[in-house]
């Protein structure tokens, strides 16, 4: 079982999720969980750097340019005023209780379940 696997065994993940989900309307969750992902992101991207530099051998989740800049994209697109800076800062201290690569990882896949909550609430699928 490699890095990216182990993390949903613990339960912040799914307390982080149920926390956006039921507190924030499913638009908000998401870009709470965007802003977030990319806070982790660049704090994790130059803890990484530096320890390329140091040639550090430990087994860490890196985060790749494509997942960079996906998450700069993100970000960027997110309108103003539409995230709520406590529950960032709050899930942002759940996170951060883990190293700098599990932080930003496990804020990843976060964010990529709120999207695919966001996508099966969306209006096409309310039909039926």
């Amino acid at each position: 079982m490699g890095p990216r696997c182990r993390f949903w065994s613990d339960p912040t993940p799914k307390h982080t999720y149920s926390f956006l989900l039921e507190n924030f309307a499913a638009e908000e969750a998401l870009a709470i969980a965007v802003r977030v992902e990319y806070r982790l992101a660049v704090l994790w991207e130059t803890e990484q750097e530096e320890m390329r530099g140091r040639y550090d051998k430990h087994t860490v989740i890196e985060i790749s340019v494509e997942e960079m800049a996906e998450a700069s994209k993100a970000f960027d697109n997110v309108p103003p005023g539409r995230s709520d800076i406590p529950a960032e800062q709050y899930v942002i201290d759940l996170l951060t209780r883990f190293p700098a690569d599990q932080a930003w990882w496990t804020a990843h896949r976060v964010k990529k379940e709120i999207e695919a909550w966001c996508r099966w609430k969306a209006p096409a699928h309310q039909s039926g």
